[in-house]
């Protein structure tokens, strides 16, 4: 079942001192990555694969043709082809006839089942004994369809004894990846400045956006939000892994000059969030698959190559920051995760996203 994970237990440290900072860290302000990126395996391949947005649509697919053996597909209007887009299913599920609304919910029971099997496959894992808590974020969450789909397994879950708590991601799904960025680095990196840039670099999409963030009377981050996010949709154009760079490197240029217009004190680190096992030095070890292009390895350096093209930010060095998309994503519910233990996060998207999370001290949440 168990495939290659990351993630080094360790102990827990007080404070994130800045000589610590380095790209896919395992401890951050207040919190230790116990692993992310598991890539689990059975017999049927990647347990993953079974619960991410094109799974769902496979599952559409299959009541349309069950319906349309026995008399005829009541989505006959939409493509066969392709994914139907979540906001159309949306509306057929709130004001369709009963037999397209009959398809899209068997197709959110399949899918739950589903999920509820990822989920207990995660939960077999050492690194998530004793999970609390687990938030599920990815675009797929962003509509009805995607919500009922997590209430019905957070009802399975429970029909069969103790369970964590599913948790629908609480900022958007667009903003959430850019937003945990500002719960990566160390409070005395931060001091001087309230905004940061981030980017979400996801397998059909690409967010860049300012973090404006606040800190608390110790320094920490307090709250933080997006603003200014710039969403650029790659996974159905025929784009390369060098276009894909030269577009954020463009769109980080234009929000450092909103920033400036606005009288943000910008930071100079830029922090990416990138599918994968992302290496200390910066280099993305592996689970780039859903980008175009090859990300992978020693020969292409997602920071250097963004330093290179803005060498500067707000008159200081430009320093790039890369650590895992699901992680950053899942640093975004910090604040609300301060009460529990161990938590951790689930995509859903392109891929199925997760890490794994825990907390160096328990607290009420808006501590």
């Amino acid at each position: 079942m168990r495939g290659p994970m990351h993630g080094v237990p360790g102990e827990f440290q007080k404070t994130l001192k800045l000589d610590d900072l380095h790209h896919g860290m395992n401890l951050l302000q207040g919190v230790r990555i116990d692993c992310y990126n598991s890539m689990l395996r059975d017999g049927d391949g990647f347990v993953g694969d079974r619960a991410n947005k094109g799974a769902f649509q496979e599952r559409i697919k299959e009541w349309r043709l069950i319906f349309g053996r026995a008399s005829e597909d009541p989505l006959a209007g939409l493509p066969t082809d392709g994914a139907i887009p979540k906001s159309e299913l949306d509306v057929l599920l709130l004001t369709g006839e009963f037999k397209e609304r009959a398809v899209i919910h068997s197709a959110i029971d399949d899918f739950a089942s589903a999920f509820v099997s990822v989920v207990q496959s995660f939960l077999e894992l050492k690194e998530w004994s004793g999970t609390e808590r687990i938030v599920v974020g990815g675009g797929f969450t962003d509509s009805i369809i995607g919500k009922l789909a997590v209430g019905r397994a957070q009802a399975i879950l429970y029909s069969r004894g103790p369970a964590p708590d599913l948790r629908i991601i609480s900022n958007h799904p667009d903003e959430a990846g850019l937003i945990g960025s500002a719960y990566m680095l160390p409070s005395e990196m931060l001091k001087d400045y309230n905004a940061l840039l981030a980017i979400d670099i996801g397998g059909t999409n690409v967010r860049c956006g300012i973090v404006k963030f606040k800190l608390d009377s110790d320094g920490n981050v307090a709250r933080a939000k997006a603003r200014s996010v710039d969403i650029w949709r790659h996974g159905d154009k025929d784009v390369s892994r060098n276009d894909i760079v030269a577009r954020i490197a463009l769109s980080l240029i234009d929000l450092e000059k909103r920033a400036g217009k606005s009288n943000l004190r910008l930071a100079p680190f830029v922090c990416a969030g990138c599918p994968g096992i992302i290496g200390s030095d910066g280099t993305i070890r592996s689970g780039t698959q859903n980008l175009p292009g090859n990300w992978d390895g020693d020969d292409f350096h997602l920071g250097q190559a963004l330093e290179a093209d803005i060498p500067q930010i707000a008159g200081h060095k430009t320093e790039v920051i890369i650590h895992n998309d699901a992680v950053i994503q899942g640093l975004s519910e910090r604040p609300a995760m301060r009460d529990c233990r161990n938590w951790a996060v689930l995509t859903i998207g392109t891929g199925l996203g997760n890490a794994h999370f825990s907390n160096l001290q328990v607290e009420p949440p808006d501590a």
